[in-house]
């Protein structure tokens, strides 16, 4: 089924050589401290399902030296579908980390049992996962075919992980969830404690209390359910709530995390004094005095010199590759592009330090216990003056310091003195992210194709995803095909890229276009008038707040973690000077749902211009909140803007000459 958490954990956040042999799973009997599980009958009455999971059971030991994770369970193909979706067991495996005992690969049928472990038949395959990805994570997958499996047969499986030794002086740790993406009959979690193994628990509360047996030297921990089902999550649900999690950590506080790490990194990020790395610090200090570029510069360095390639294997886990031997090699993982940041950034004198960050668990971390298991991405903070900024050494396309002072995260710890988890401070946007401006030519005429100027402007990190996007792009016309679609109102085939500017000197990804476009005067209400209506796109928002029923009805509502801030300008170049043409407009300012919703529109002579900005203001809202807008936002939606034309004699256009 699923390995366990601390076999899977700090995804971006692991380190060493590559792995030199094939390894071997061994096979043997279950460990004598495992509690065989019962397997349920199947259940009749379950409906049309491919296949039926009647038992899920993962029964840890955690003692001083090391963690033991035996994971037993059985499942039913029901149809062709479920005997292609049970066929083969697929086991991950970190070899590096863990060694790995098959204990049963089964086949009940009736009353006789076939042992595929035993049968000349059975076939392990093994191949080094995420290669294709630029991955070395030490993770092999152990495929065995269930040959000979029928319809209504139970396929029976048993395997052992078992941590190797390490001398980092790791505490122990686990993190399990009880989701799960199927109903299964029965699920057991099960924690074997030793006495010398000192340990705090974390239970979300959709987990009830565990059942607690004390032994002979150890206390067993046992969560059992039954009939579980997938639970659905409602939209837009914070992910702290979305998971049912069973957090043990032998870490006392933060603190004690963050001094595990910190010498690692300090290691890493000294140079040796004739450093190549120092003579670029140094040929960015001799191009700027100003600390700000030279940050900006070094970030670029990071990014843009050194590919990344996650390096995730061994006891080297946690241990970042050095500053000198990342910028030797022109690639590291995100510990060791940091490590070269932080090397970069010390020669030139600005304060700097690695943190700890986590993509998966960050709106939870403020409610779970310490623990390193937590986090699996690290990033620098730096501070020039007042100010702090976050630089992600594996990103791209980062140019400014408005950007810089942004991040996705929302907590982190950083690896210093005192380290405690920390609530990220965040920057203001001081601009739109995606700007659009559109100019309609009509001097001469609104009738037929108009001729229009179009500029979309991206910036911050819209603009650093674009570059990205760009450096990776190998068909151009593709690449500009998708510029084009951003565009809102102009149909692609209408719209030509005059220029593209990846990288203009305020630091933003701009693209010129132009072009000729019929525009929509239709007659409306019988009337002897034509009108245009303005862009709406920008202000239509339709998110699904509906939660009338389900026990996440009263969650908090996740707006989203980017800053998001867009702006539409629409100009029309009116003939005749405008004479006879009106505007029919509401001023929109409106909050709703974290959000602000704005539009001006104004007629100068013969100029009309609409601006229009949808602006997130909040990471999260109350779900009653969220209530009360859904209605309103549906209202702002179909509040267009218009622009009229004059009054014109029966078989005459009311859009111009």
């Amino acid at each position: 089924m699923r390995a366990s958490a601390s076999m899977a954990l700090a995804g971006t956040f692991l380190a060493a050589a590559p792995v030199a042999a094939e390894p071997t799973p061994a096979s043997g009997p279950a460990p004598a401290w495992v509690v065989a599980p019962a397997i349920p009958p199947l259940d009749e009455a379950a409906g049309d399902a491919p296949f039926q999971f009647l038992m899920n059971s993962a029964q840890e030991r955690i003692l001083a030296d090391g963690v033991e994770q035996y994971i037993e369970y059985a499942a039913v193909p029901l149809t062709t579908g479920g005997l292609h979706a049970l066929g083969n067991v697929t086991l991950p495996w970190n070899a590096e980390r863990t060694d790995l005992t098959l204990h049963k690969i089964a086949i009940r049928r009736g009353g006789a049992t076939i042992d595929l472990l035993k049968s000349a038949e059975t076939l392990v395959l093994r191949r080094e996962n995420n290669l294709e990805k630029a991955m070395l994570d030490g993770t092999w997958t152990v495929v065995i075919p269930a040959w000979g499996l029928q319809v209504g047969d139970i396929l029976n499986v048993a395997f052992t992980y078992k941590t190797k030794p390490s001398t980092l002086g790791l505490k122990p740790e686990e993190l399990q969830d009880l989701d799960t993406s199927v109903p299964i009959a029965w699920m057991e979690r099960r924690f074997l404690v030793a006495d010398d193994v000192k340990l705090d628990w974390k239970l979300s509360s959709r987990i009830g209390p565990p059942q607690i047996v004390r032994r002979a030297g150890m206390t067993e921990h046992r969560f059992v359910a039954t009939k579980v089902q997938p639970f659905s999550n409602p939209s837009f649900a914070p992910s702290r709530f979305t998971l049912p999690l069973i957090q043990v950590t032998g870490y006392d506080d933060w603190a004690s995390v963050a001094n595990l790490l910190r010498p690692l990194f300090d290691k890493a990020r000294r140079p040796s004094p004739a450093s190549p790395l120092l003579r670029e610090a140094d040929r960015i200090a001799a191009a700027t005095s100003d600390p700000a570029d030279r940050m900006v510069a070094a970030l670029r360095l990071a990014q843009e010199q050194v590919r990344y390639v996650a390096l995730l294997l061994g006891d080297g886990a946690y241990v970042p590759m050095s500053a000198d031997d990342t910028w030797h090699r022109k690639f590291g993982d995100c510990k060791g592009k940091t490590s070269l940041l932080l090397a970069l950034l010390d020669r030139l004198g600005i304060e700097a330090d690695p943190m700890l960050v986590s993509n998966q668990h960050d709106d939870r971390l403020k409610e779970q216990l310490p623990s390193l298991q937590l986090f699996d991405h690290v990033l620098v903070r730096a501070r020039i003056g007042s100010k702090t900024y976050y630089l992600d050494a594996v990103g791209y396309g980062q140019r400014t310091l408005d950007e810089l002072a942004i991040t996705p995260f929302s907590h982190g710890l950083a690896l210093r003195d005192g380290a405690a988890l920390e609530a990220l401070v965040q920057g203001e946007l001081t601009a739109p992210t995606r700007e659009f401006s559109l100019v309609w030519d009509g001097s001469k005429g609104l009738q037929g194709e108009v001729p229009f100027k179009a500029t979309l402007t991206l910036r911050g990190t819209a603009a650093a995803a674009m570059r990205a996007k760009l450096s990776g792009a190998t068909d151009i016309p593709q690449f500009d095909t998708g510029l084009k679609g951003m565009f809102p109102r102009i149909r692609n085939e209408d719209l030509t890229i005059l220029e593209k500017r990846p990288d203009d000197p305020a630091g933003n990804f701009v693209v010129h276009l132009g072009g000729k476009s019929a525009m929509d005067w239709s007659p409306f209400e019988g009337q002897r008038h034509a009108r245009y209506a303005l862009t709406q796109s920008t202000l239509v928002w339709k998110p699904d707040f509906d939660r009338s029923t389900g026990p996440g009805k009263d969650w908090p509502v996740f707006i989203g973690n980017d800053p998001h801030w867009e702006r539409m300008t629409e100009t029309i170049i009116l003939p005749d000077a405008g004479k006879g043409y009106s505007l029919e407009s509401d001023e929109l300012d409106k909050s709703l749902a974290g959000s602000s919703l704005r539009r001006t529109v104004t007629k100068t002579g013969e100029q009309v211009t609409m601006v229009a900005d949808f602006r997130h203001l909040k990471r999260e809202i109350s779900a009653e909140e969220a209530r009360l807008a859904a209605p309103l936002l549906e209202e702002v939606g179909r509040n267009f803007a218009y622009v009229l034309g004059p009054r014109v004699r029966k078989g005459k256009t009311a859009a111009g000459k």
